[in-house]
């Protein structure tokens, strides 16, 4: 049985080369750990060539409750 199954949407890698401008994403070496604001060829830290890339997709199902008093309160 694939792993993948397992996981949630958000950390399934899509096929996707570029991802939506408006899903914040955040791109890390995997062998040091250093963050990015865009794709590197290599990592400008270690010069590894293992760049992740994750996209956090927004769920409305997920929205945060209102924190807004009722009248009656």
């Amino acid at each position: 049985m694939p792993f993948d199954k397992f996981l949630p949407d958000s950390l399934i890698e899509s096929s996707e080369t570029d991802p939506n401008e408006d899903e914040p994403t955040l791109y890390e070496c995997r062998h040091c750990g250093a963050k990015f604001e865009s794709t590197p060829d290599q990592c400008s830290v270690c010069e590894s060539g293992e760049i992740a890339t994750y996209t956090f997709k927004h769920d409305p199902k997920e929205e945060a409750p209102s924190t807004e008093k009722s009248a009656n309160q």
